[in-house]
């Protein structure tokens, strides 16, 4: 008897804990802003966002010829009404491509299709 419950507890345990980690980390954070990167250019692209101060932040990577989607940091949107995006073409030559500005608020999600190049 005690050697089955040496077995089935750290079972059960270890079952409880993945489960646990599974639910926690699944599905979307309440009132988190997204970015999904149309990227329909032929170069890889390192996006970037620029808020009122016109500091840009790096945003994530981008491939070529894919559709990425970001998380965006709160931070990114304090003080910020409108936001302008950036890809800069990763260690390959050609040019950045600039977004229009977007309006943005907590929970937005924004589509930004970025033309062939």
């Amino acid at each position: 008897m005690r050697a089955l419950t040496r077995t089935i507890l750290p079972l059960l345990l270890a079952a409880t804990t993945a489960c646990a980690a599974n639910s926690a980390g699944s599905g979307n954070s309440q009132g988190g802003t997204r970015l999904i990167a149309e990227n329909r250019s032929s170069l890889d692209l390192d996006i970037y966002a620029r808020g009122q101060s016109g500091q840009a932040v790096r945003v994530g990577f981008a491939p070529a010829g894919e559709t990425t989607t970001f998380e965006l940091v709160p931070g990114m949107l304090i003080g910020a009404s409108a936001i302008t995006f950036e890809g800069r073409p990763a260690g390959e030559r050609g040019q950045a491509v600039l977004s229009e500005p977007y309006n943005v608020t907590s929970g937005d999600t924004i589509t930004w299709s970025i033309p062939p190049q």
